[in-house]
């Protein structure tokens, strides 16, 4: 008899983590409320340090106060996003004497915590509004996902008074609930991530003239990335207030920074060490409109203050076009790091009434003036068509600012005062061609040919001799003669 020996293998299983999914709906889910779900998870999930998720299968109107204090993903999931109206969350955020916050993303630990907020409406609760921020966050080990979010004030009837932003609504109107002080509101400390798309933070102004309602406040060593489409649209003071590692880079679809109030579209303020501030595919039209604080009318489409002394600061792929005072304001920082313009147009602003302010790029002074350079690359500089002194590029600061393969347009209805630059810092404009660019249509940002040029001079005129269009297209035709090749294309 044979003997058969029976060997036995034990596969020793890996570790492995556990995302869990909760579902909530009015009816047929686990849980009525987001809230109640975001409570297992902090108190009985299997595995605390792994992402989970919250589905939310319905349209329904969640009038509750949120505290995410576990990691998770909350999402609409059926075919039209839920509304969060947010009440102001019971435990408000740690160190936050602002007032009383609605939605309040912190953790303790070590993380890493991952949130994300996707396919959501958020507005202010009607029975009981937040006097600050709509959203906030803070803490440590944070990553923090919103995509496809809209936050905006409560039109009355649990939704937002606009979901795209574009277009200006009146607050005044009956019902309305207003965000009473920023509308995102993000901050955190080592180990902090936030990452943006597709978003629309819009019309954060709780009615109090010069109050410092913004639509996205960024606050603390963070690293902040916003990417496609998102809009910044009709707060009470700026779009954007940046810090930290700021990084925005529309690479398909531009970001909109629309009709902010105060003094500027974008803001940058001054730090200290390895900041970074990188703009990529922007489009910053019409801020500062109306805006009078002292002796300043009319805000700025960008403020960079890039105070670290060495990393430059970085502006591309952008128009920014039709706000109230200067398109970039640069400097007041003595160590500046410098500016790099890629691919831009700044044209048409200073348009607030009154303006002394109207420059397609104003190198400011500071204490001391600006020591930053400037360069300058494939880009239009083009004024308001006006014969201000500052219609003009002025550079108050003691760098220089260096144009290479881009327009100074001192002809045409956009035109420059001459000869296009003032102050006593040193412009070099270099081989910089200055004919009017012909502008297809410069009033309806909506449209494809906004700030598309059609001067033939600009067909060969950027750094490596082909076409010209700044931060939008060039559509005419080129330099030189071109019978023979038109003819061709009829052979």
């Amino acid at each position: 008899m044979k003997r058969f020996a029976c060997l036995l293998f034990v596969v020793a299983a890996p570790l492995s983590t556990f995302a869990a999914t909760k579902t909530v709906a009015a009816t047929g889910a686990d849980f009525t409320t987001i809230q109640a779900a975001i409570d297992f998870f902090r108190t009985a999930d299997p595995d605390p340090g792994t992402a989970d998720f919250i589905n939310i299968t319905d349209s329904g109107v969640y009038d509750e106060a949120i505290n995410v204090n576990a990691p998770v993903t909350i999402q609409g999931t059926g075919a039209t996003r839920p509304v969060i109206a947010a009440k102001p969350a019971t435990t408000q955020a740690t160190g936050d004497t602002g007032g009383t916050d609605g939605i309040v993303i912190e953790m303790t630990g070590a993380g890493p915590f991952d949130v994300t907020l996707r396919n959501l409406l958020i507005v202010p609760s009607l029975t009981s509004t937040p006097a600050d921020d709509l959203v906030r966050s803070v803490g440590a080990n944070l990553n923090i996902l919103c995509d496809n979010v809209v936050i905006a004030p409560n039109n009355g009837s649990n939704q937002p008074v606009t979901t795209t932003g574009l277009t200006e609504v009146d607050l005044t109107a009956a019902g309305i609930k207003r965000i009473g002080d920023d509308a995102l509101f993000l901050a955190g400390t080592t180990g902090t991530s936030v990452t943006l798309q597709r978003c629309v933070i819009t019309h954060a102004n709780n009615g109090t003239a010069g109050a410092g309602n913004d639509g996205l406040v960024c606050s603390g060593a963070v690293n902040y990335n916003i990417l496609d489409g998102n809009v910044f649209s009709f707060n009470n003071r700026v779009g954007i207030q940046m810090a930290g590692f700021f990084k925005m880079n529309g690479t398909t679809t531009r970001s909109l920074v629309l009709g902010n109030k105060g003094f500027a579209g974008i803001w940058g303020a001054s730090t200290t060490g390895g900041s970074v501030r990188q703009l990529n595919g922007v489009n910053i039209i019409g801020n500062g409109l109306p805006y009078v604080a002292g002796a300043v009318v009319g805000g700025w489409g960008i403020e960079v203050q890039n105070g670290d002394g060495v990393t430059p600061a970085t502006i591309s792929n952008a128009i920014i076009a039709g706000n109230g005072g200067p398109g970039i304001r640069f400097g007041e920082v003595g160590t500046n790091g410098g500016l790099i313009v890629t691919n831009v147009t700044s044209a048409n602003n200073g348009q607030a009434a009154g303006s002394t302010d109207q420059e397609p790029l104003l190198v400011a002074t500071g204490a001391p003036a600006s020591a930053g350079n400037v360069t300058i690359t494939n880009s239009i500089m083009a004024g308001n068509g006006g014969s201000n002194a500052t219609n003009k590029i002025v550079h108050n600061g003691t760098g220089t600012v260096t144009m290479s393969g881009s327009a100074l347009v001192l002809a045409g209805p956009l035109a420059l005062a001459s000869p296009g630059f003032s102050g006593p810092g040193t412009v070099n404009i270099g081989s910089s061609i200055t004919q009017d660019p012909a502008f297809l249509q410069t009033s309806n940002q909506a449209l494809s040919t906004y700030f598309d040029v059609q001067q033939n001079a600009y067909g060969t005129a950027n750094a490596t001799s082909g076409p010209l269009g700044g931060g939008a297209d060039f559509v005419g035709g080129v330099t030189g003669p071109t019978a023979a090749a038109d003819w061709n294309l009829f052979e």
